[in-house]
Protein backbone atom coordinates (compact mmCIF):
# COMPACT_ATOMS: atom_id res chain seq x y z
CA UNK A 1 0.00 0.00 0.00
CA UNK A 2 1.43 3.51 -0.75
CA UNK A 3 0.74 6.29 0.77
CA UNK A 4 -2.01 8.13 -1.63
CA UNK A 5 -3.78 4.80 -1.07
CA UNK A 6 -3.39 4.75 2.89
CA UNK A 7 -4.83 8.24 2.61
CA UNK A 8 -7.72 7.58 0.73
CA UNK A 9 -8.67 4.69 3.35
CA UNK A 10 -8.21 7.13 6.27
CA UNK A 11 -10.69 9.84 4.53
CA UNK A 12 -13.38 7.35 3.44
CA UNK A 13 -13.42 5.22 6.07
CA UNK A 14 -12.09 6.12 9.42
CA UNK A 15 -12.48 10.25 8.84
CA UNK A 16 -12.04 10.87 12.72
CA UNK A 17 -8.91 9.46 12.67
CA UNK A 18 -6.11 12.44 13.14
CA UNK A 19 -3.03 10.49 13.42
CA UNK A 20 -1.33 7.92 12.21
CA UNK A 21 2.06 6.57 12.73
CA UNK A 22 3.37 3.12 10.60
CA UNK A 23 5.73 0.62 11.43
CA UNK A 24 8.06 -1.72 10.14
CA UNK A 25 10.59 -4.45 11.60
CA UNK A 26 9.79 -1.95 14.90
CA UNK A 27 10.99 1.45 12.98
CA UNK A 28 8.33 3.96 12.38
CA UNK A 29 8.43 4.12 8.46
CA UNK A 30 5.62 6.71 8.20
CA UNK A 31 4.11 9.21 9.80
CA UNK A 32 1.20 11.99 9.46
CA UNK A 33 -1.28 13.81 11.52
CA UNK A 34 -4.59 15.69 10.03
CA UNK A 35 -2.78 18.80 9.74
CA UNK A 36 -0.09 17.55 7.25
CA UNK A 37 -2.89 15.34 5.52
CA UNK A 38 -4.86 18.88 4.95
CA UNK A 39 -1.91 20.51 3.69
CA UNK A 40 -1.26 17.67 0.86
CA UNK A 41 -4.42 17.76 -0.08
CA UNK A 42 -4.59 21.55 -0.54
CA UNK A 43 -1.06 21.25 -2.37
CA UNK A 44 -2.85 18.98 -5.43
Amino acid sequence: MNKEELHSIVEKQQPNICQIVCYKDNKNIYSFDRVDFIQEYLDK
